[in-house]
């Protein structure tokens, strides 16, 4: 008896497109929230803050803003990459791996506001929008056949360690071109 093969993703497929372009949409309404509570919250919670974190600080608007537009061209052409990869046949890959990062930065805020025990910067819309939209997905890319339950725990995984890597590289480079 032969396994089942799963179906190639479709490029028109709901869960394929919300991936490519409703990823970058909700990282946006969900960063427009970091940028608008940011600076006045590390300076009101700095001491708090790990003594790592604190050497970095403050963070101005005009900063964290400035490493998001940066983030947010990365993730537009991430996922211009996927579409066209997808076009091919491909599975998602970059945008699946950018849309797990920042399913993991929804979480990183629920951890946050718990252990400040009150409002992070972002915790309203990860709890609005970005996990929801990460249920949303999974089930959309379990039902297209482009996601598994293991690829899923992966996505996971490396968006966690890439959240790690990528917030201070971005915050770094929105310092250095910031006004």
């Amino acid at each position: 008896m032969r396994a089942a093969v799963a179906p190639e993703p479709r490029a028109g497929a709901p869960g394929v497109r919300a991936l490519l372009w409703g990823g970058p949409l909700v990282f946006l309404l969900h960063d427009a929230e970091e940028i608008a509570s940011i600076e006045a919250w590390t300076r009101a919670h700095a001491s708090a803050l790990p003594p790592a974190a604190r050497g970095h600080l403050p963070v101005t608007t005009a900063e964290f803003a400035c490493a998001v537009g940066l983030l947010f061209l990365a993730y537009v052409v991430a996922n211009a990459v996927d579409a066209r990869r997808i076009g091919r046949g491909a599975r998602p890959l970059w945008s699946a791996i950018l849309a797990a990062t920042l399913v993991a930065n929804g979480l990183t805020h629920l951890v946050q506001a718990a252990v400040f025990g009150g409002y992070t910067p972002g915790v309203v819309t990860a709890g609005l929008l970005v996990l929801p939209f990460g249920g949303w997905l999974y089930r959309a890319g379990r039902a297209e056949g482009w996601l598994s339950p293991p690829r899923a725990l992966r996505l996971l995984g490396g968006g966690i360690l890439l959240q790690a890597a990528l917030a201070p590289l971005f915050l770094l480079a929105g310092r250095a071109v910031a006004p």
